[in-house]
């Protein structure tokens, strides 16, 4: 349970009292959505929360408040006799008060249960299924938008939403893209185009993360390119296990795309890639000055991708879990352009 992973790594950090301000870490910490301060100790959890969740919280004991003044009551009341408190975040009423900001959090995040990693295998799961049925039609007079809303019914006929919602995005189509995070366009997805599609969905609260490149008729350029970033993230994928720099990977990527012919710095645009849970986009992010290593359990998104002037772009990204031994991906379309 998350609680219990919350508490193990309190007691390694020598925190007693623990307030969580952040929405992700308390629907992390609760797992349902919520929002306001929840209070954590080694035997008690308590939740100030607003009247918006006083039919839906379950499980926890709440104090609702209506108001920011009754907020701030509730709150001081929580606070009072509390001694050597710690919390997510040093926002709204808790400035007032001698709380020291930890990033608990992010180290009990990072690793991810047996039960978290069943619920994001199955988004994985679900999100596979939708790419696969999104590329039958891709290239059958659909446009950008088209393809997105293809990608939105399949996943609300299986009762799930989108990953990227709370990040204020959508799942993304982009043909020939050179900007990786545009908005779709009405443009009609032509055979000859490269097409990224890059989708999630959240299942249980938990998210997947997958993107996937292609082409009906590709060039000799779009397939170099395609097959470049393919053996990229293969390489990396191979890599990787517990104890393996975070930074070594970012590297290795840097590396790769150096040894193919191509310039880091105007055809890399982003990151290698990002931890997954209850938000598709968490610590640690994948980059070179990371301090962090792999663990056994961390769940991550693998993500290289190549961006090239009158060719356009081409992202490959799986949602990988680090194992004992190494690692799996939990999402394996077919990967083919």
């Amino acid at each position: 349970m998350p609680l219990q992973r919350i508490r193990e790594v309190m007691d390694e950090e020598g925190i007693s009292n623990l307030v969580l301000t952040d929405e992700s870490n308390i629907t992390y910490a609760l797992g349902q959505k919520a929002s306001g301060y929840l209070f954590i100790t080694d035997e008690d959890v308590e939740l100030v929360a607003s009247k918006f969740y006083q039919y839906s919280i379950e499980g926890v004991e709440t104090a609702f408040a209506g108001s920011r003044t009754e907020f701030e009551e509730l709150l001081e009341e929580k606070m009072e006799g509390l001694e050597d408190v710690s919390a997510d975040s040093l926002s709204g009423g808790l400035k007032e008060y001698d709380v020291d900001e930890t990033d608990v959090m992010s180290v009990a995040r990072e690793v991810k249960t047996e039960e978290e990693i069943k619920k994001i295998r199955e988004a994985c799961k679900i999100t596979t299924e939708n790419i696969e049925n999104l590329r039958k039609n891709l290239f059958s007079g659909l446009t950008e938008w088209g393809a997105v809303s293809e990608l939105t019914d399949f996943y609300a006929e299986r009762g799930v939403g989108s990953s990227f919602v709370t990040n204020e995005g959508y799942d993304l189509v982009h043909r020939n893209c050179l900007s990786p995070h545009r908005d779709p366009k009405d443009d009609l997805i032509r055979e000859g185009d490269l097409v990224i599609v890059d989708t999630g969905c959240r299942k249980d609260l938990y998210c997947s993360d997958v993107t996937r490149t292609y082409c009906k008729n590709p060039s000799e350029k779009q397939e170099k390119l395609f097959n470049d970033v393919k053996n990229i993230q293969a390489s990396i994928i191979e890599m990787m296990e517990p104890g393996v720099k975070i930074s070594e990977l970012a590297q290795k990527m840097d590396d790769l795309v150096d040894q193919k012919g191509y310039d880091v710095e105007k055809n890399v645009l982003h990151l290698l890639g990002h931890s997954v849970g209850v938000e598709v986009h968490e610590n640690p992010s994948i980059h070179s000055e990371s301090e962090k290593e792999l663990k056994e359990n961390m769940v991550l998104a693998i993500e290289p991708a190549i961006y090239v002037e009158d060719i356009g772009g081409v992202r490959i990204e799986d949602t990988v879990l680090v194992k004992e031994d190494g690692c799996e991906k939990l999402s394996d379309p077919q990967n083919k352009l």
